[in-house]
């Protein structure tokens, strides 16, 4: 290798000078499931069933054991889930724009065989770069 030169190339981005946080609590819009309040409903409906001593009797006792078996499974339900999640927003009012000079890759110049070349790397080689040599016959 007879010389190595950096290309570099100007990288333009935004940078915010002005930014805010603001934390607020929001109910979480996840999916309840039905399920404590139907195993409320179900076993409710069969103690009050069990309760009542005659056929109309027992008709109230499984309304009346579903109702109260619905709303215990309800509130089994909300008390085991999270309604409120914290969240963190950032925004920022104002940008500007700075410019950095990056290096892209590498112009090698090296010599081989009486000869030199020049090639593009994306690393700098060091002191020697390896060659691919593509032979074909002499006609």
């Amino acid at each position: 290798v007879r010389s190595v030169t950096p290309i570099y190339e100007s990288v333009e981005y935004r940078k915010p000078s002005q930014c805010y946080s603001h934390s607020s609590y929001r109910h979480s819009s996840e999916h309840k499931s039905s399920t404590p309040v139907v195993l409320g409903t179900i076993i409710g409906a069969a103690i009050g069933n069990e309760l009542g001593n005659k056929k109309r009797n027992k008709q109230v006792g499984a309304v009346a054991g579903g109702i109260l078996g619905a709303s215990i499974g309800k509130d089994i339900s909300n008390k085991n889930k999270h309604n409120k999640r914290h969240y963190e927003e950032h925004y920022c009012d104002d940008y500007y724009t700075e410019y950095e000079e990056r290096i892209v890759g590498y112009k090698v110049r090296y010599h081989y065989r009486g000869h030199t070349y020049h090639t593009r790397t994306h690393h700098h080689p060091g002191k020697r770069i390896k060659l691919r040599l593509n032979f074909s016959p002499a006609y």
